[in-house]
């Protein structure tokens, strides 16, 4: 008898090794699955901070266009109302119309300077299905100047595409709040942007 039981002893300890090496396999497994969705979570992050990197680029690069653009339309105003200043003297000492030189002069002047165009207004545009990885940096004013329209329609032709108009800074703020939530695990993948989440400070003042 005293062999059988050495033999139930050694069979024992060889299924006490075997759980506990399933066991540790097990837990191994686990901890891998933890690491895999940490290193998830972390490239999800780092593709939000690639979008959020380059829009700052284009948002950056768009203001300068628009600055070179106002300098020059600005230098341009001043020769302008130099000339309508001119052509108002002119109109008084030929008689044309009935007013001192020097005032209408001015008055030509301060009609032609409140005429102005659209400046500076740049948004981003989220795709017409709300996915933070189609966004598109657009110049509201520069796409106005072009086609010779109010901001306005601008901004109501792109959002009838379905695109999403936010300002850089609301822009920003939805990226930092969505890559807090990519982090915590409450999000999955880049997240979705629906019309009800829309920032209140999305439109332009």
């Amino acid at each position: 008898m005293e062999p059988l039981t050495q033999h139930g002893q050694i069979v024992d300890d060889l299924l006490s090794r075997a759980q506990w090496q399933v066991a540790a396999v097990e837990a191994l497994g686990r901890a891998l699955d933890t690491e895999k969705e940490g290193l998830r979570r972390l490239h999800r992050a780092a593709q939000l901070d690639a979008i959020h990197n380059r829009v700052k680029r284009e948002v950056e690069l768009q203001r300068l266009m628009e600055l070179a653009s106002r300098c020059s339309y600005t230098e341009g105003k001043l020769v302008g109302a130099l000339a309508m200043f001119g052509i108002g003297v002119f109109k008084a000492n030929t008689g044309q119309v009935n007013q001192e030189p020097f005032l209408a002069g001015m008055r030509h002047s301060r009609d032609y300077l409140r005429k102005t165009e659209p400046s500076g207004t740049i948004m981003v545009a989220v795709g017409s299905r709300g996915s933070l990885s189609d966004v598109r940096v657009v110049s509201i004013s520069s796409i106005a100047r072009e086609q010779r329209r109010p901001e306005s329609e601008v901004v109501a032709a792109i959002e009838a595409e379905g695109s999403i108009l936010m300002t850089p800074e609301a822009f920003f703020q939805l990226l930092h709040a969505q890559r807090q939530k990519v982090l915590t695990g409450s999000s999955k993948g880049l997240p979705m942007l629906p019309r009800s989440e829309e920032p209140p400070d999305s439109k332009p003042p």
